[in-house]
């Protein structure tokens, strides 16, 4: 029985040895034992006796606010720019390192906040521990305002380049990191209105050009520029402009211009083949209710031709 009792207590402690105890203290809302009552002296009084707000007070005038490892590189390491952090980090081998080398990163950049310094009046104001690290409450409340900041000049940046492949950095690590402040919803505006414009450039117009009936183009030409005002109406101030033709006018919408003004000669060429149409019909309507056409046509029709030469024979031929 010893020996058993022994071997039973040597598997207890190697079980216990290998656990990561946790201890769950439960608060009992009232002493009655019944749903939907809650006394609050008496859950105050339990709160007191667990000392859980000595417990809250220490660890706040302590280091608060915890962060895993890989967490703090991925919601902080963007603020630093790639040509900086990417050669810091060669030489990392875990995770812990990496938040060592970021730490002192974002104190060597960020001057104007004093407080990301990792040592100040108070002591250390951060630590990389084995799994987390540890900020205090006045370290973590500027590093959120240094790491906004930083992203919303990330931004700005991107969105004066207008460049596709920057945005979709910018826009992917805004929603990682679910930043949603003025600049990166704008960036996440721009980024689709210029797809749709890159869209709009190497598909529609040229599809829309090979469109030679005229009530078809219209449409589909309308229904373009409608689907691109759609993207065009929340971001009007960052292409000072509110319309497509507008649009055209800037800077910005310099090869967008190109295929609108291709899509007005089109429409332009088809609206005279309306015209000449309609003259050859008039020439060889026959008149005086005759089912015959008089020979003194031919000379019109002959000049009729003659114009002809100018149209593409694609358009003239069926007529």
């Amino acid at each position: 029985i010893i020996k058993n009792f022994h071997r039973s207590l040597q598997e207890l402690m190697i079980k216990l040895n290998r656990a990561e105890p946790h201890y769950v203290r439960c608060i009992k809302p009232n002493t009655h034992k019944q749903p939907k009552m809650f006394q609050t002296s008496k859950v105050l009084e339990q709160m007191n006796c667990a000392g859980l707000f000595q417990a809250v007070k220490i660890r706040k005038s302590g280091f608060p606010n915890r962060v895993a490892l890989e967490k703090f590189v991925t919601n902080f390491g963007p603020v630093i720019p790639d040509e900086q952090r990417k050669p810091a980090f060669r030489d990392c081998y875990d995770a812990a390192a990496k938040c060592r080398v970021l730490i002192d990163l974002i104190a060597n950049i960020a001057n104007e906040y004093k407080t990301l310094k990792t040592k100040g009046e108070g002591g250390t104001s951060v630590f990389v521990g084995r799994s987390m690290v540890l900020m205090r409450t006045r370290y973590w409340n500027s590093l959120h305002s240094f790491r906004r900041n930083a992203m919303k000049a990330q931004f700005i940046d991107s969105i004066k380049s207008r460049d596709i492949t920057r945005l979709e950095g910018v826009v992917r690590r805004a929603k990682e990191l679910e930043l949603h402040f003025e600049e990166a919803v704008t960036a996440s505006l721009l980024l689709d209105f210029l797809k749709m414009e890159r869209k709009c450039i190497t598909h529609h117009i040229p599809a829309i050009l090979n469109i030679n009936d005229p009530h078809a183009f219209a449409e589909k030409k309308a229904q373009m520029s409608n689907e691109l005002l759609t993207y065009m109406s929340q971001i009007t101030q960052v292409l000072k402009a509110n319309t497509v033709v507008t649009y055209c006018n800037t800077p910005g919408g310099a090869r967008f211009a190109a295929g609108w003004k291709r899509l007005e000669e089109h429409q332009q060429l088809l609206d005279e083949i309306i015209r000449f149409e309609k003259k050859i019909i008039n020439v060889c309507k026959p008149k005086d209710g005759k089912s015959t056409v008089p020979l003194r046509v031919m000379k019109d029709l002959q000049e009729l031709l003659m114009q002809a030469k100018k149209f593409p024979p694609k358009l003239v031929e069926p007529l």
